[in-house]
């Protein structure tokens, strides 16, 4: 069964059909960076267009079925999330440009406790984490995640914000500690689709243990011959899960693309398995995107064996292998994917080019 996007599976499975409709009213505005003239609102897949006036201000009013997860953007700009509910919300945006791309940022919330109550995650991530090492970022900010969570648990133990803002730290906070948050949830917050989220990504570190091996299941390679990962002959291999339909996959292939140029060793390689399961789809993306790195897939989806499992159930996804299958690192889209290989191959990392360090 073809499973939704992240991005979309959080908007949608943040609603559910209540007999009470609420209503909800939004009025803002959008420093813009661009010549946006429009900002959509997105619920439960609906979306909602309307113009940003001369002086950037804007407005939206509907009804609901339930409060929960949507998002927001402008005509230029990436999508960004917010907590939809009912009140007069005043919601103010900005636009910035990064690497070519313009993204949009929430500047101010308030007129619902729960929406201001989602943006704060927004405003603890701007607070920076300065490390001696990669090691020590990953200390300081479970740290840091567990206790911003552990004061807000305390404080307002019954938000419908919380189960969003654990699932939203999990990586950071680690198997452990996301499972100590998720026990302290009313039951009926564990029961909803983002509590059902955090029980999977806990049932994939399971699977998914550093130090164990991964799984080499027999898949299809563009021409339709028999693959398996344990065929590449590499140190290091990050193992890279994606779909042609998939818009964030496209961004990680990019940033791979470079990342395996400054490098330009053999020891490292990647291999891409897609969960496509149509195969003209496949190999249109593949010839679009020029990916230089063996593919495979299976056509099944996240119905794959290898997809059922590790617990796939989002994308894109990565795990780092060394050279007999064992598990390095699994997700890694946090920025530590680059400074782990160049630990481990013997690189000082440059801007455009990692330089291997003499021996």
């Amino acid at each position: 069964m073809q499973q939704l996007l992240l991005a979309f599976v959080f908007t949608v499975s943040s609603f559910g059909a209540t007999a009470q409709k609420i209503n909800y009213q939004i009025t803002g505005t959008v420093e813009r960076v661009t010549g946006s003239k429009k900002i959509t609102l997105s619920v439960r897949g609906e979306d909602k267009t309307t113009k940003i006036a001369d002086d950037g201000s804007f407005s939206f009013s509907g009804t609901l079925d339930k409060a929960g997860e949507a998002h927001i953007s402008t005509e230029t700009s990436t999508i960004i999330f917010i907590w939809l509910d009912e009140g007069n919300l005043v919601m103010n945006f900005a636009e910035w440009k990064m690497n070519g791309r313009c993204l949009l940022r929430t500047t101010h919330v308030s007129g619902n406790d729960d929406s201001y109550l989602y943006f704060t995650k927004t405003l603890i991530t701007r607070d920076p984490i300065i490390p001696t090492s990669q090691e020590e970022y990953a200390t300081l900010a479970q740290k840091k995640y567990y206790a911003y969570l552990d004061s807000l648990m305390t404080a307002k133990p019954n938000s419908k914000v919380l189960v969003h803002h654990i699932r939203f730290f999990s990586k950071q906070l680690g198997e452990v500690n996301t499972g100590k948050l998720y026990n302290r949830l009313p039951e009926s917050e564990q029961m909803t689709d983002a509590g059902a989220l955090i029980r999977n990504y806990l049932a994939q570190r399971t699977a998914l243990k550093v130090g164990s091996t991964f799984p080499d299941f027999e898949l299809s390679d563009v021409d339709g011959k028999p693959f398996k990962i344990s065929s590449i002959k590499a140190s290091y291999i990050l193992v890279d899960f994606w779909d042609s339909h998939c818009g964030p996959c496209r961004v990680a292939h990019k940033e791979n693309k470079v990342m395996k140029g400054k490098f330009n060793d053999p020891r490292f390689e990647i291999v891409s398995i897609s969960v496509d399961t149509k195969k003209h789809e496949w190999l249109k993306a593949l010839k679009d995107q020029d990916l230089p790195w063996p593919q495979a897939v299976d056509l099944k989806g996240f119905e794959s064996d290898i997809a059922k499992h590790i617990q796939l159930n989002a994308i894109p996804f990565s795990v780092l292998l060394d050279g007999n299958m064992k598990i390095i690192g699994v997700g890694m889209d946090d920025g530590s994917l680059e400074p782990t290989l160049a630990k481990l191959m013997g690189y000082k990392m440059g801007p455009d080019k990692n330089e291997k360090i003499a021996q």
